[in-house]
C-alpha cells in the first residue's frame, strides 16, 4: 500500500520482488509462463498466475497454475487446480484472492474459462458462477476467455473483462473487434452485471478497481479507455484510440491511474 514492496512477473522468466520501491530486485521461484501478480496491502501475501500460453500460442500438454506466497515472495506453492490462469487479484488483507482462467478450445476441453475465489489466502478455492456472453451460436461450448480481473481493497467490488476471440483471429489485424464484455460485481463475485454503456462486443485487455471500489478503469485493445467514478453506474469515454493497451492499475482512492501499452516495437 505504501509502494515500497513491489512484485513483477516475466513471461517465460521468474517472479521478481523489491523491498525498496524498485531500487533493487530479487528473483523468485523458477521460469514459467507467468501472466500477472497481485499483492496484499503489506506485501506479505502474493498471488501469481502461470498460464499454458507462451506469449504467442497455447502449448499443448503444458498447464499453468495459481501460485501463492505468504512470506513476501520468499517461497511459493501451487494452489487450486492446474489450468491456463491469466489474471489474479488480492484484497488488502490478503485473505480474499481471485483468479481467472482463459478459456480456449482444446481436444479434451481442459481450458474452460472459470472464475475462482479463495477466502483463506489461497489454501482453498471455490469456483464462482461467472457470467456468459455471446449466444449459443457465437459461443457454443461456453468458453470464457477471461483476460483481467480486479478487486477493491475489501474484496467485495470486482471488475472483470474478456476478449472472446480465437487463436486464429489473434494472427489477424482485428482492431478492437471481439465479443468481450466488461462485467462488475458488488457482492464478491456472487452475481455479475454486464456494462453495456461502452458496447458489449469489444476486445477488452485490462481492468482496474480503486481500493475504495468507486473508480473502475477498463481498457480496450486498440480502442478507447473507459472510466467510472461511481462503481459502474455511469461511464466516461477517454481518448487514446488505437493504442495497444495491455495493463492498468489504480491508486487506493482512484485519483491516480497508470496504464501500459505495447509500442510499435513490441
Amino acid at each position: 500500500a505504501d509502494g515500497m514492496k513491489l512484485a513483477a512477473v516475466v513471461m517465460g522468466g521468474q517472479i521478481y520482488t523489491s523491498n525498496d520501491a524498485g531500487a533493487t530486485w530479487t528473483p523468485r521461484d523458477i521460469a514459467r509462463y507467468w501472466k500477472t501478480i497481485a499483492s496484499s496491502g503489506d506485501g506479505r501475501v502474493l498471488v501469481a498466475a502461470a498460464s499454458a500460453f507462451d506469449g504467442m500460442l497455447l502449448r499443448w500438454g503444458h498447464t499453468g497454475s495459481i501460485y501463492v506466497s505468504t512470506d513476501f515472495g520468499a517461497t511459493w506453492k501451487p494452489r487450486g487446480e492446474a489450468g491456463n490462469w491469466f489474471s489474479v487479484a488480492a484484497s488488502a488483507d490478503g485473505r480474499t484472492l481471485f483468479a481467472v482462467q482463459y478459456g480456449a478450445a482444446t481436444i479434451d476441453n481442459s481450458y474452460k474459462g472459470i472464475i475462482v475465489r479463495s477466502t483463506d489466502a489461497g489454501e482453498t478455492w471455490t469456483e464462482l458462477p461467472g457470467p456468459r456472453e455471446g449466444s449459443e451460436t457465437e459461443n457454443p461450448a461456453g468458453y470464457l476467455p477471461w483476460f483481467s480481473i480486479a478487486t477493491s481493497a475489501d474484496g467485495t467490488k470486482l471488475a472483470l473483462v474478456d476478449q472472446h476471440y480465437s487463436v486464429i483471429q489473434e494472427l489477424r489485424d482485428r482492431g478492437d473487434s471481439g465479443l468481450g464484455v466488461l462485467w462488475t460485481s458488488s457482492d464478491s463475485g456472487k452475481t455479475w452485471s454486464g456494462q453495456a454503456a461502452m458496447g458489449t462486443k469489444k476486445r477488452w485487455s485490462a481492468v482496474a478497481v480503486s481500493g475504495n471500489g468507486n473508480v473502475i478503469v477498463g481498457l480496450i485493445y486498440r480502442g478507447d479507455n473507459w472510466v467510472s467514478r461511481n462503481s459502474g453506474k455511469n461511464w466516461l469515454k477517454g481518448g487514446n484510440g488505437g493504442i495497444e493497451w495491455r495493463a492498468v492499475a489504480s491508486s487506493l482512492d482512484g485519483s491516480r491511474v497508470v496504464a501500459v501499452p505495447v509500442t510499435g516495437e513490441g
